[in-house]
């Protein structure tokens, strides 16, 4: 997918601040509101106005902030590989995170479904011991990803009742397992991602298929998993079926998947949007407005925000990949984190997942922090994030 927009403005006093002591590994989140500080306050208002604050300066203190705990020490020994990977990234930043993003498939019969609610049961238990909150995002596809299921036929008139009894035998043989899963080891549900995008098969993005499909899933976790959480994850770009070409980034074309969803099925809403060219331009792929508009409309204030800065992407005119500096990654960081900031000043509860796997293709963006200096800029982030009371998760594998 990508998000063709303007070049960004220049940087104003505060941005270029903000962003010097991400790069620094500088804590400088200001009144709990900002993920970043210096967006909030003028200048004249802090000491020293000219140069970065000292991370430990008073003036920044949060006092609801949570402060982060140990790292997991055991976690590089599982044999998760989305465990194992965060365990590495743990270690080079000294950051514990609390949830882990991992992905899984569906199932298409009930027999299928048998075997995956194994599966998954052992996953999730894992995911226990070590103490990691699982970020599940289940995608339409089988065959361990590499095939993709028809979500129009799925709630039809002729498939209807095989896709609810093949989703109750799914999340009742998770509920079921020897490993005894319970409703708070379940974490949180992302069920059909990016639905109004031109992904999956047939390049459909009609609201309805969505609702109907994602409707019947949920209440399927639901019946076996009452306060299991269920989520709704929708690119900040809505698309027309099969077409890349038309992207709208309207709040009014997002909240036309989640209005008449039976209320109690949506916990929270997932709001994606990443950059993918030098061009892109976090106040429009990442726009906090239409993130609220999302979030009122599916009557929730959890939002969670997926997204990412690339270390090289594939430029389509140019057939070459082009490399992305620290601090322009950085930079994007700053700007991304503006639209956290705003949302959890706004009043709701704010927490972000960033994605950092690899590139899945020649083609594709590459997402991984690998240099040193990108893994000190993370490290940054991630302690800004955590004097900002912003919970971070991360996907890198698995």
């Amino acid at each position: 997918m990508s998000h063709k927009t303007p070049d960004q403005s220049r940087w104003t006093f505060r941005r270029r601040w903000a962003y010097a002591a991400i790069l620094g590994g500088a804590v400088v989140a200001a009144g709990g509101h900002s993920f970043i500080g210096g967006f909030d306050k003028p200048e004249a208002d802090w000491p020293g106005a000219s140069k970065p604050p000292a991370a430990d300066a008073p003036y920044l203190a949060t006092p609801e902030a949570k402060q982060p705990g140990e790292i997991h020490k055991n976690m590089a020994k599982s044999k998760d590989p989305g465990l194992k990977a965060l365990a590495a990234v743990e270690k080079k930043t000294g950051y514990s995170f609390e949830s882990n993003m991992l992905f899984a498939g569906m199932p298409r019969t009930p027999e299928e479904a048998h075997d995956q609610a194994n599966e998954m049961a052992a996953r999730l238990k894992e995911y226990a011991k070590q103490g990691v909150k699982p970020l599940v995002v289940m995608e339409p596809t089988y065959n361990q990803g590499k095939d993709l299921i028809d979500t129009t036929k799925l709630s039809d008139a002729k498939h209807a009742d095989n896709y609810r009894q093949t989703m109750d035998a799914y999340f009742g043989g998770i509920r079921q397992n020897e490993a005894g899963i319970t409703d708070e080891q379940m974490g949180n549900w992302v069920l059909f991602p990016e639905p109004n995008i031109p992904e999956w098969k047939g390049g459909n993005t009609d609201p309805n298929t969505f609702k109907a499909n994602y409707t019947v899933a949920a209440q399927a976790m639901k019946a076996h998993f009452r306060s299991g959480h269920a989520s709704v994850m929708l690119d900040s770009a809505t698309y027309p079926n099969n077409d890349w070409s038309q992207p709208s980034y309207e709040g009014s074309d997002l909240t036309r998947y989640v209005s008449g969803i039976p209320e109690g099925l949506i916990d929270s809403v997932g709001f994606q949007g990443m950059p993918y060219s030098q061009n892109d331009d976090p106040s429009v792929f990442l726009n906090a407005q239409a993130a609220a508009q999302l979030a009122e409309a599916a009557k929730t204030k959890n939002i969670w925000i997926n997204t990412g800065t690339y270390s090289s992407y594939y430029n389509e005119q140019t057939k070459k990949r082009e490399q992305a500096t620290t601090a322009q990654r950085a930079e994007t960081l700053v700007h991304e984190s503006q639209t956290a900031a705003t949302l959890q000043t706004a009043g709701f509860d704010v927490s972000v997942n960033v994605f950092a796997a690899p590139a899945s293709s020649p083609d594709a963006p590459d997402w991984s922090f690998k240099s040193q200096a990108d893994q000190q800029m993370l490290a940054g982030t991630l302690k800004a994030a955590s004097a900002a009371a912003i919970p971070v998760s991360l996907f890198v594998a698995g």
